[in-house]
């Protein structure tokens, strides 16, 4: 694994042997701004771009900030509409243990206009890299 960044709020990796970014928001994320959210995205999509990844694993499980609907817009037009073009093509989430969190993320995905990059939810780490292993193998 390649660490790309690690602060406070969020951790991006790449693991060549996925072709997969992986991010995982960090514990006490709870009282972010929307900005700093921005912020950490378009880093975790600039590690896609970089890295021409075919998978982003996001792992959500620490996760406490709750994407509002305007936000969940500014997701579906700013970052998983881009995804494709930097050569995207799945995101597997790793769910959130809050409720209001992880409702908020599968509400982004059941809006999402980019249709050519697949989703899907899992409930462990260890069943995204097996995911995106398939991925890679059928790539």
């Amino acid at each position: 694994m390649i660490t790309y960044s690690d602060n406070d709020l969020m951790r991006i990796e790449y693991d060549a042997t996925l072709k997969a970014v992986v991010y995982a928001w960090k514990k006490g994320n709870h009282g972010m701004t929307e900005e700093q959210y921005k912020t950490e995205m378009r880093r975790a999509l600039a590690a896609v771009q970089e890295y021409k990844a075919l998978t982003v694993i996001a792992y959500m499980v620490d996760s406490e900030f709750t994407v509002k609907p305007q936000l969940q817009d500014w997701l579906n037009t700013e970052v998983m509409y881009q995804l494709f073009p930097y050569g995207c093509r799945y995101v597997i989430v790793v769910l959130s243990q809050d409720f209001i969190a992880r409702l908020s993320i599968e509400q982004v995905f059941e809006e999402k206009t980019e249709n050519r990059v697949g989703n899907m939810f899992v409930g462990s780490m260890e069943a995204a890299r097996v995911e995106a292993a398939k991925f890679l193998q059928a790539a």
